[in-house]
């Protein structure tokens, strides 16, 4: 993230991590639309927040809606760092609940640089619903645990890949 950047910051665990790690006073803007970012980038002063509202989900903090959804797809980011809970060389990338969805193709859709933050545990899995192809990833950033097969299957894929 470098300053004047214009980032979406998708809903999950990985992605709340990655937003406790910003820098405090870099000066940025985020749109997100989960409860537990948005209370983190409050933290930030440097970091200009807008928050897409919508219905709450209480199991995992999102917000949801049509309006919602129509405002990501207004906005343009640099970067759209996004989470998912299934990666597959066929089926694509997943996620648990089909709520999340809409909002995930909206923020690929918006930003110039996609950036999947992903643990390597979700490698091989296939989640109910389902929002993107490996080809609409640019960068995938996860842990050490990634198997040999499965880094080639990423950079096969055209996939920047980076091990944190």
């Amino acid at each position: 993230v470098e300053p004047q950047d214009v980032i979406i910051i998708d809903s999950g665990t990985t992605t709340y991590r990655f937003s406790k790690y910003l820098s405090r006073d870099i000066e940025i803007t985020t749109l997100c639309y989960t409860f537990g970012i948005l209370a983190e980038l409050r933290k930030h002063s440097g970091i200009n927040i807008i928050f897409s509202g919508g219905y709450y989900h209480p199991e995992d903090q999102m917000f949801t809606s049509k309006e919602n959804v129509e405002f990501i797809r207004g906005l343009r980011a640099n970067k759209a760092f996004i989470s998912a809970s299934g990666f597959h060389r066929s089926l694509g990338i997943t996620c648990i609940h089909s709520h999340e969805v809409e909002n995930k193709k909206a923020a690929i859709a918006s930003s110039a640089s996609r950036i999947l933050l992903m643990d390597s545990s979700k490698f091989g899995l296939v989640r109910p619903s389902y929002f993107a192809s490996l080809s609409d990833i640019h960068i995938l950033v996860t842990d050490s645990g990634i198997s040999k097969e499965w880094r080639r299957i990423v950079t096969d894929a055209g996939i920047q890949l980076h091990i944190a």
